[in-house]
């Protein structure tokens, strides 16, 4: 006789096959945080009034985001979600709805937001009159000192010395090549006058997204 037994890790995949709940709201926990952050750097850089109003409904939309993924987790912990059994009294598919709805928004809003802040706001930091805005285009090499999480690249060559870096970097040394074109503010930093580009989305996101490749 051949006993068969099929194990189905709870860290994979719930009974249903679905992605299990703790995943879930780990996720929606993390797009949350990502829609506060667009939407707070829209309304405290200034923006025209129908862009104030797509800030303000991703930002409320990531916190709502946040909070349901925080009951995600935790009843995934306890077996009491906090939002689905208390404030929706155990309906799930009203649950379900609101949270998709709000995580969808807070997807969007965040998209937007981030196009705008690229196109219409500058690098602080920089020496005043050298601010701007270029494209980076396929094929140029740019070097970044620290984690990939940062946000900051400069030219080949510069410096560490010449560049605005935290006391906290550690100051190792990445090369990347750009394979998509995309924005970036640009400066002349004060203090070290090296030259700086700002992404508005981390080192790390242009990668995963594929604008940026390490030869």
């Amino acid at each position: 006789m051949v006993l068969v037994v099929s194990i189905t890790p709870v860290m994979y995949s719930d009974i249903s096959g679905y992605a299990p709940e703790w995943l879930k709201g780990a996720g929606r926990i993390i797009t949350g945080a990502i829609a506060i952050t667009a939407g707070a750097i829209v309304l405290i850089g200034g923006a025209p009034i129908a862009m104030l109003v797509i800030a303000g409904t991703t930002l409320t939309a990531g916190v709502l985001t946040l909070n349901n993924g925080i009951a995600d987790v935790s009843g995934s912990l306890t077996g009491y979600n906090y939002m689905r059994d208390g404030v929706f009294g155990g309906n799930t598919t009203a649950y379900n709805w609101y949270s998709g709805v709000a995580e969808g928004v807070a997807i969007v809003g965040t998209m937007i937001c981030g196009n705008y802040a690229a196109k219409n706001y500058r690098m602080q930091g920089g020496v005043p009159g050298t601010e701007g805005k270029m494209t980076l285009e396929k094929g140029m090499q740019l070097d970044r000192y620290g984690s990939p999480y940062g946000r900051y690249l400069t030219n080949p060559g510069t410096p560490a010395s010449q560049l605005a870096l935290p006391s906290s970097n550690n100051l190792r040394l990445t090369s990347y090549v750009v394979n998509k074109p995309f924005t970036v503010s640009t400066a002349v930093i004060e203090g070290g006058g090296g030259f700086q580009y700002f992404t508005w989305r981390s080192v790390s996101n242009l990668v995963q997204r594929g604008y940026l490749i390490i030869p």
